[in-house]
């Protein structure tokens, strides 16, 4: 890679993360100290035994505690095979890739 894609690459990280194309040094310096502070700060917390916690958007977890109860309920044999499969497909939602919504 050449010297300007680098850079380019650099000041596209920065414009997703702080939503701005070309930040002043200043700015730019501030971010990189704000940066490492956040790095050194996962660093120790998980040296102490508390990693950092990944989020779990919240309709990931409604799907997983669906899906959990009607495993549950087929175990328990409150559901026949159909229904169970009916249910867990009304569940899930299949999104085509987008090369294949094109043909």
């Amino acid at each position: 890679m050449g010297r300007e894609h680098v850079i380019n690459m650099k000041f596209c990280r920065m414009r997703s993360l702080k939503g701005v194309d070309h930040p002043n040094v200043w700015k730019l310096l501030s971010d990189i100290k704000e940066e490492d502070m956040l790095a050194r700060l996962d660093i120790l917390n998980t040296g102490n035994g508390n990693p950092p916690v990944k989020r779990v958007r919240q309709i990931y977890l409604d799907l997983q505690r669906r899906l959990r109860n009607l495993c549950e309920e087929r175990a328990a044999g409150a559901r026949n095979l159909d229904d169970f499969l009916r249910a867990v497909g009304r569940n899930l939602r299949w999104k085509a890739p987008i090369h294949q919504m094109e043909n």
